[in-house]
């Protein structure tokens, strides 16, 4: 909520809980947090992590001033998160109340529209990095050329949508 500058009503509406627990691994120990963002008939799978604890013997990040060896305090994750630190990462998260779309279909029928393809299937809806809204990803193969795909995405809030050819698979 912090990170995003998003209300409680907003995260009570729109996000929901999944899975968070702390786990150890080489570098110390990491909360980690598995969520749904929802938002009208879109939802978005997304996890989040970041180290609580680094390991006293570490040497990555030496110029990192946060302590070692310790549960390390609010200001220090931030810090450690800020700079991405021993795979810590907090997502953006749009606080957008709307999406351009009415539907699922709608929204496929316009990236359709925009490539100029007669169809492509939806895989999945991601949140860009970038901006914390939601995408629709979908691809398609192309009938008549060799390991040659479409790759669409288009953002659920704005409309704006990105179209590649991309191979369908590599050896």
């Amino acid at each position: 909520m912090e990170k995003n500058n998003l209300s409680e009503q907003f995260f009570s509406e729109h996000i929901e809980l999944c899975l968070s627990n702390i786990g150890s691994w080489d570098e110390g120990v990491s909360f980690n947090v598995c969520y749904k963002v929802k938002l009208g008939w879109a939802i978005a799978y997304n996890c989040d992590q970041f180290i609580v604890k680094i390991k006293e013997n570490t040497s990555y990040f030496p110029t990192l001033n946060v302590p070692r060896g310790v549960y390390l305090t609010k200001d220090q994750i931030r810090s450690v998160v800020n700079h991405y630190a021993y795979s810590s990462y907090i997502s953006k998260i749009s606080n957008a109340g709307e999406l351009k779309f009415n539907s699922m279909d709608q929204a496929l029928d316009n990236l359709i529209q925009k490539a100029n393809v007669t169809t492509l299937c939806s895989r999945m809806i991601t949140i860009n990095y970038l901006t914390g809204d939601l995408i629709l990803e979908a691809g398609a193969q192309y009938d008549n050329k060799v390991n040659t795909c479409i790759d669409g995405k288009i953002d659920l809030i704005t409309g704006e949508t990105s179209i590649a050819d991309v191979p369908c698979a590599i050896n």
